[in-house]
């Protein structure tokens, strides 16, 4: 489910449309994206994104639908 949603999430957004996932989806997705990231770094360590991973990288992630904060 969680690569569905993002490649889901992708396409529509590339597509100019609006996109919204269910909160319980998004938590899902989000746990279970770095077992996906370890995956690729074990299964494929040479493929197009090898810069974006090593030292000082970091990815940030903000919650949309939290209210004013």
């Amino acid at each position: 489910m969680p690569e569905f949603t993002v490649h889901r999430a992708d396409a529509t957004l590339a597509a100019g449309l609006p996109r919204e996932v269910a909160p319980e989806v998004a938590a899902d997705t989000v746990h279970g994206w770095p077992r996906s990231v370890r995956h690729v770094r074990r299964t494929a360590p040479d493929d197009d994104v090898r810069d974006l991973r090593g030292p000082d990288r970091s990815i940030q992630l903000h919650a949309a639908d939290t209210g004013p904060e």
